[in-house]
């Protein structure tokens, strides 16, 4: 048999396959176009913005420096006693408003005012021996002279023999007498008296409890009032209240105060004595002695007649007498401690019947009020005097106090034995409040170190740095003909930066838009767009194929 007609089937055959694969190839290439142009719209739609876009602008600009420290007055005073001496009176309290010249402490100065007497006289009685120098000397003068002398020398025998027995047996009896009252006071109540009291009280009592049962028998008469019983009733009722008030006050413990008052007592006294039992002192003798050379000198210029060289040694003790008189008053208003300035009271070291010397009161003017900051070296290279501050204190954080720079220190605190850091004090003005301010109080300062107003600024987080490079760079928002939005790398130059905002000083212009963040797509599948491009355009946007097609530029499918 021939197998020759068989081969048209075949071909037929062959073409019929060809056929089917062609259509099928048309087939996939038209859903392939499909699928691929759906998924870039898709991909498109689904782009969308991760990131805050805004606008660079003309605004103001307040770089500002923050930092803490102390209120301080800096004008204080720590007032002390001219000289030793038991406080008679004391003044003031912590917290008094005082004026200048207002006594605050007042020491015990009767001795002292004697001294000032004494001294007057002195030079009463030198003036008067110069002027007796410079004239005639008469029978009279003589006879004063002597009697100076020999009042002189008496008064020096006086101070040699000390103190008398009957002075020391008085000042003696004196302090005896302190020392028991003292032991008395701090015994407390004693127990006889305090029995006796008692007894005294019910015994009235008594009395007063018989006298009322009496009047009560008669009390509904008319006449009840006028009675005899109705008289020894209210006598009865008196020395009732008369014995319980001496019990209260046998059975009272001693007070603080009399325990005080008691023991000053006693220290006088002892004092007292002990200046008894001294005498006399060197200084006691020599003033003495001294009197006795000077009146001895006097009758001896009286005698042989007025000399020139006496005269001026006269003049000079006439000095030496105001000089004394000059020293005795200071010291009389050393008794006094007045206020130096206006201020407030801030300690008082001393109470009244007290022996006390040295620091007695501080003294603070609350209008020398000032903030101390203490800034780190780093920041204090922009601080400087007349900068505007505000001042926040911690005991009343929402209230804000407007204040200036006044001073930035020359030279850094003192610092710790091995610390590195180092600190510059900054004194802050306070201005006009109705707080409380105190000294010592902690402050929070925020100062303004530099402003610009009307310059181009942008949010502090759409800058990037370059440290290295010692560069910024923006990302400036690129808006394409379709919408689509790109950004573009652009280095510019900065001026003064705040808490929110840098100055452009070149790079951008008032109103081109950069970028915080990034662009970024929506997540479906695996089709993203990235938004950098260096140029301003799309032309270098990536694209990658998803969902089982590819993006060919050719316009069509890959040939074999």
């Amino acid at each position: 048999m021939s197998t020759a007609p068989k081969q048209p089937i075949v071909r037929r055959w062959r073409w019929l396959i060809a056929g089917v694969i062609a259509i099928a190839l048309v087939a996939g290439a038209v859903v392939y176009f499909s699928s691929s142009r759906s998924g870039q719209k898709a991909s498109a739609a689904a782009q969308t913005e991760t990131g805050t876009i805004v606008t660079a602008q003309i605004g103001n600009l307040a770089s500002k420096s923050t930092a803490s420290g102390n209120v301080k007055a800096q004008h204080t005073a720590a007032l002390s006693l001219g000289q030793a001496g038991t406080v008679a009176k004391v003044n003031v309290k912590v917290g008094d408003q005082v004026k200048a010249g207002d006594v605050l402490v007042q020491l015990d100065d009767a001795e002292l005012a004697r001294a000032v007497a004494s001294a007057e006289q002195s030079l009463i009685i030198q003036e008067a021996n110069l002027a007796e120098l410079q004239g005639a000397s008469t029978a009279a003068e003589l006879a004063s002279a002597q009697a100076a002398l020999d009042s002189a020398r008496a008064n020096l025998d006086k101070v040699k023999a000390g103190a008398s027995a009957s002075d020391l047996a008085a000042a003696r009896a004196s302090m005896s007498s302190a020392q028991e009252a003292y032991n008395t006071v701090i015994a407390g109540p004693d127990a006889a008296t305090v029995t006796q009291a008692e007894a005294t009280l019910k015994n009235a009592e008594a009395t007063l409890q018989q006298a009322q049962s009496a009047y009560d028998k008669i009390a509904s008469r008319p006449d009840a009032g006028m009675s005899s019983q109705a008289l020894t009733l209210q006598q009865a009722t008196n020395n009732y209240a008369s014995a319980q008030a001496a019990y209260q006050e046998a059975t009272k413990a001693p007070t603080a105060e009399n325990v005080q008052k008691a023991k000053a007592t006693l220290v006088q006294a002892k004092a007292s004595l002990q200046t008894l039992l001294d005498s006399p002192t060197p200084a006691e003798l020599a003033s003495a002695e001294a009197q006795v050379k000077s009146a001895e000198a006097n009758l001896a210029s009286v005698q042989e007649g007025t000399a020139s060289t006496k005269i001026a040694s006269a003049k000079a003790q006439v000095e030496q007498a105001r000089l004394s008189l000059q020293t005795a008053q200071d010291n009389l208003a050393k008794a006094k401690l007045v206020a130096p300035f206006d201020g407030v009271v801030t300690a008082v070291n001393v109470a009244q019947d007290e022996t006390a010397s040295g620091e007695a009161v501080t003294l603070m003017d609350p209008k020398s009020l000032e903030v101390v900051l203490s800034v780190d070296e780093v920041d204090v290279g922009n601080l400087s005097a007349g900068q505007p501050a505000t001042v926040t204190l911690e005991a009343w954080p929402t209230t804000e106090i407007s204040g200036k720079v006044l001073s930035v220190a020359p030279a850094p605190k003192s610092t710790s034995s091995g610390s590195s850091i180092v600190s510059y004090e900054v004194h802050l003005s306070l201005g006009d409040n109705n707080l409380s301010v105190r000294d010592g109080m902690t402050a929070n300062a925020t100062i303004v170190v530099a402003a610009k107003n009307g310059v181009l600024v942008v949010p502090n987080q759409a800058i990037t740095p370059d440290r290295a490079a010692g560069k910024n760079y923006v990302n400036r928002v690129i808006v394409g003909p379709d919408g689509s939005q790109s950004t573009q790398k652009v280095e510019v130059t900065v001026g003064t930066k705040d808490d929110d905002n840098t100055e452009i000083t070149g790079g951008l212009q008032a109103g081109d838009k950069v970028l915080i963040g990034t662009l970024a797509s929506s997540s479906t599948g695996s089709s993203s767009t990235t938004g950098t491009a260096t140029s301003g355009s799309n032309a270098n946007r990536n694209r990658t194929g998803g969902g089982g097609g590819f993006f060919f530029g050719g316009g069509g499918p890959p040939r074999d």
